[in-house]
């Protein structure tokens, strides 16, 4: 049976070589980080660095036209909260959560 996300990217890290030596992956758009979370736990070489601004910017309205971005900020802060808790269980130098936008985190990054 194949593939789900977690599957593909597995199979394309290990023909990488992730199990054999070191690589760095990034995650755009980590959210709850059940792929980089997999990949950690999978790859003791490999370092990954989840991006996602976590952040709520749309202005959507309910079913009685209320504006719930606040709401749904509030969600998506207990969601980053509870990825890097997860993250943290990795060392620092493996596991990195960034909190930023792909365009802010690409800044960041040095090839």
């Amino acid at each position: 049976e194949c593939c789900n996300r977690v599957q593909v990217v597995m199979e394309l890290l290990r023909s990488l070589g992730a199990a054999e030596r070191p690589l760095v992956a990034v995650e755009v758009g980590v959210e709850g980080g059940a792929v980089s979370l997999a990949l950690l736990a999978t790859f003791p070489l490999l370092e990954v660095h989840g991006v996602d601004p976590y952040y709520w910017n749309d202005h959507d309205l309910d079913e009685h036209g209320k504006d719930v971005k606040e709401q749904l900020n509030v969600r998506v802060e207990h969601i980053f909260n509870t990825t890097q808790a997860a993250f943290s269980r990795f060392p620092l130098a493996r596991a990195q959560l960034h909190r930023a936008t792909s365009l802010e985190a690409s800044a960041t990054f040095s090839l």
